[in-house]
């Protein structure tokens, strides 16, 4: 995760001053650049991810740092992290792997019995143990907690998935309601935030 991220930096610095401080190019024109940078080297094949709660943060603070260094934001300003997503017009991390991670999975409960991708998903050891203490987290899990987040009754996904168009309207709808809590949740810390920083401020 961390050499991603050093990759997509990398690049980021690599275009500041032909494209992201450019003040002659139009915002629509930088958040596109930023996007196909993103998604094509921090995202790349993220529907398959199996990412834990700290992957998911540190993708979140590299998501957020790149859009106030676009907006020449810092924290000074103030400004809470739902407002900034709203003016780049796009989402948290964790609702585009959600997004991906569900249409990878109608297409994969699509394939037949014999294809690996849907072996691998529904499949079970035989045999076998684990070892002492907390098990690793499996991809089905993963698929799992993200149906759950997204308030998707998992034994009834194969016929929710089969038709395409009711699918798309249903993961259309979650997700936006999986960005509520996660804004709410982001509003909590940052008003606790500046609220420290107000009581620093007036003891001083």
């Amino acid at each position: 995760m961390c050499n991603r991220i050093n990759q997509v930096s990398a690049a980021f610095g690599k275009l500041r001053s032909r494209v992201f401080f450019n003040d002659n190019l139009k915002l629509d024109t930088k958040m596109a650049v930023y996007t196909a940078v993103r998604t094509s080297t921090l995202l790349y094949s993220a529907e398959t991810w199996t990412a834990y709660r700290e992957h998911i943060k540190q993708l979140e603070a590299f998501h957020i740092s790149s859009l106030q260094k676009i907006f020449k934001l810092s924290w000074k300003d103030k400004i809470p992290h739902t407002e900034i997503l709203q003016r780049a017009g796009t989402t948290t991390i964790e609702t585009m792997l959600a997004k991906w991670q569900l249409r990878r999975t109608r297409h994969t409960i699509r394939l037949s019995d014999d294809r690996l991708p849907r072996q691998i998903l529904y499949g079970q050891l035989p045999q076998g143990h684990r070892k002492q203490g907390a098990p690793m987290k499996r991809y089905k899990d993963q698929i799992k907690t993200t149906l759950k987040r997204c308030q998707i009754d998992h034994q009834a996904l194969e016929g929710k998935a089969s038709d395409r168009p009711p699918w798309r309207s249903t993961c259309k709808e979650v997700l936006s309601h999986l960005e509520e809590p996660i804004f709410n949740e982001r509003r909590e810390d940052n008003d606790a935030i500046i609220q420290q920083f107000n009581n620093k401020t007036t003891l001083e």
